[in-house]
């Protein structure tokens, strides 16, 4: 006699809720969904810091997620244009508007007075540094101070590296760029730079030009 498979059999081994797993799946699909949207918005760099690297260990044009997990967050040459709370003992001076204190008129190289603290007082200036008048031999003599030289323009110093310099310095100062660049570090970057027209970020490479210093100082900057 034919057995006639029992209802019991048919479903043995079959999801008795099949509604379930439509749910689960949509759950799944959610959850991947939040996923990717929780992971974009926590690698952004507006939050708590981001990745950064020493000269060292930077890679031209990335820096890598591997190696000690160091975050930076530092703040542009912009930024520090239109903040004058600076570290100790960096002083930005004052502005020309006839007030003593900055203002939102200040937003030139000649709209500072150059009473603030003086590049050449903190970087060397005696080879390829002086190029821009960061040292008194300019014609007319004259010696820009850190704000000024933040707001020098590319016709003034093509790369901004001077703007970048003091940024990074200012930066450093604040406690900013700790295990990635020190104040000293700053100072030495740009003073093998003023030495030799480039600086060499390990022993064995390529000399970094005046661009892929600003490139590896941006990499610390938000």
């Amino acid at each position: 006699m034919e057995n006639t498979p029992r209802s019991e059999d048919t479903a043995e081994g079959a999801d008795p809720h099949p509604a379930d797993e439509s749910r689960r799946q949509f759950g799944k699909a959610g959850l991947a969904v939040g996923s990717a949207v929780i992971l974009t918005v926590v690698s952004r760099p507006v939050l708590a810091g981001y990745a950064c690297k020493s000269p060292s260990g930077f890679q031209s044009g990335n820096v890598s997620q591997h190696g000690p997990g160091y975050t930076c967050n530092g703040r542009t040459p912009g930024y520090w244009q239109t903040h004058y709370q600076w570290p100790s003992p960096y002083e930005c001076g004052n502005c020309t508007s006839g007030t003593q204190q900055p203002g939102n008129m200040c937003n030139s190289v000649g709209d500072w007075k150059n009473d603030g603290t003086k590049f050449k007082d903190v970087f060397s200036c005696n080879g390829y540094g002086h190029y821009a008048g960061y040292k008194n031999n300019a014609n007319p003599p004259y010696a820009y101070s850190l704000m000024q030289v933040l707001w020098m323009t590319g016709q003034q110093d093509s790369a901004q590296l001077g703007a970048h310099i003091v940024a990074a310095l200012l930066n450093a100062a604040m406690g900013w760029t700790d295990g990635v660049l020190s104040v000293q570090a700053v100072k030495d970057i740009w003073n093998e730079y003023d030495a030799t027209g480039g600086y060499v970020p390990t022993a064995g490479a390529t000399p970094w030009t005046a661009a892929e210093i600003v490139d590896y100082l941006e990499s610390t900057m938000s």
